[in-house]
């Protein structure tokens, strides 16, 4: 009923000279995604919910009354800390 349909298979090398070259390639593809820079995390612990929600907010506060500041965004981050 059901049948899996097969689009395509993979070729499978047949020689050492292309095993080396698709070993090559995921060499380049590994040091390609190696040598971006990540940003680094960090961890934020809390003494009580209180300090966690003070640090959370002074984290939104840029974000929380610029120029283009409306009530809804206050809220709507305030109902995040609440959640």
């Amino acid at each position: 009923m059901n049948a899996i349909k097969i689009v395509s298979r993979r070729k499978q090398p047949k020689t050492p000279e292309e095993f080396h070259a698709l070993g090559a390639q995921l060499d380049r593809e590994a040091e390609a995604i190696a040598s971006s820079q990540r940003e680094r995390g960090f961890v934020f612990k809390a003494r009580s919910w209180d300090e966690l929600e003070q640090w959370q907010m002074s984290r939104l506060k840029p974000d929380i009354g610029g120029p283009d500041h409306d009530e809804s965004a206050g809220a709507a981050a305030a109902c995040l800390l609440v959640t």
